[in-house]
């Protein structure tokens, strides 16, 4: 597991195969379908528009995207900071 220094460099990490964790300070809404919660997972995609994250805790109403939530790249800065080894 590699921790990126910032969401900058997060398309290269993927692509890589890394696993990177990131935690969500700010609720998500996805409305109709629900708002996901503060919370944690793993970046499991990533490109210049933005990055599918899933969640590690299950997020009611979301599970049509198995439990997967898309953060737009304008959003991300003020949603997602990278988690802290060991976290």
């Amino acid at each position: 597991m590699r921790y990126i220094e910032d969401m900058e460099n997060k398309d290269a990490a993927v692509k890589a195969g890394d696993t990177v964790r990131v935690i969500v300070t700010e609720p998500i809404e996805r409305f109709p379908h629900f708002i996901a919660p503060v919370g944690s997972g793993t970046l499991i995609d990533a490109d210049d528009n933005g990055a599918w994250i899933k969640y590690d805790e299950t997020i009611p109403g979301c599970e049509e995207w198995e439990n997967e939530v898309y953060v737009e790249s304008a959003e991300m800065a003020s949603v997602v900071r990278l988690s802290e080894p060991g976290r």
